[in-house]
């Protein structure tokens, strides 16, 4: 069993009130379904170096992170799809998804590639309306019954959008999934799509629940919300 992870790096005790983070993503691994887990390993990094400490007026978060994984059974490889400084792409062959095994890939052309640990991220812009629908924190899932893959991930206006794809890398244009315009105190967050059976979804009507956070700008509270859909 393996597990994908965000690790955050705090500078000391007090990063809470420097508001200083930064972030890997890293892998773990269980040998006995998940009641122990061994010490995380490093699998993809940041191309930028760490920030120095700073005062507590400034916030200064960085890294990579907040990405969804997921397994594509016809090529056998892992997919990610990340954040950093907006959305990212990488590959793994590894059934294990080791490290030292993964590539930051540019979607448009996969020769393009850069290490996993310190490489260069290539800007992933595939999701066009016909613009660009820029944002963060994607959820993927599969339709086992169209052979699709759904993507979800919230726009840095705060609404949701999702597209779909049959590769994972030609995505088709984005649909909006949940608007902000009228609510100009809130923005949606971290949607997480779940079905009936997990991140798969294995009826024709492509029923499921997508759970996300309302995010206050003003007094930085989240709440926990969700809505039905069907794909």
């Amino acid at each position: 069993m393996l597990l994908f992870c965000t690790v955050y790096r705090e500078d000391d005790k007090n990063s809470y009130v420097l508001k200083s983070t930064w972030k890997s993503i890293a892998v773990t691994y269980s040998n006995d379904n998940g009641i122990t887990w061994e010490r995380s390993s490093p699998i993809l990094t940041s191309y930028d170096t760490q920030a120095e400490k700073i005062n507590d007026t400034t916030s200064k978060y960085g890294g990579m992170g907040d990405m969804c994984v997921i397994w594509n059974n016809s090529t056998k490889q892992w997919i990610m799809y990340y954040n950093e400084k907006g959305m990212g792409m990488a590959m793994s062959d590894d059934i294990y998804a080791a490290p030292n095994t993964w590539y930051k890939i540019d979607p448009y052309n996969t020769t393009n590639r850069s290490p996993g640990l310190a490489g260069k991220s290539y800007p992933v812009d595939v999701f066009s309306t016909p613009s660009t629908i820029k944002g963060a924190n994607p959820s993927i899932s599969y339709s086992q019954y169209s052979h699709q893959y759904f993507i979800i991930w919230h726009s840095w206006t705060g609404a949701l959008y999702y597209s779909t794809s049959f590769d994972l890398f030609q995505w088709n244009n984005a649909t909006m999934l949940i608007d902000t315009s009228n609510n100009i105190t809130a923005k949606f967050t971290y949607p997480t799509f779940i079905s009936n059976t997990s991140d798969y979804m294995t009826d024709k009507d492509g029923y499921g629940r997508v759970y996300y956070a309302q995010l206050n700008p003003q007094t930085g509270f989240r709440k926990w919300l969700y809505v039905d859909v069907r794909f």
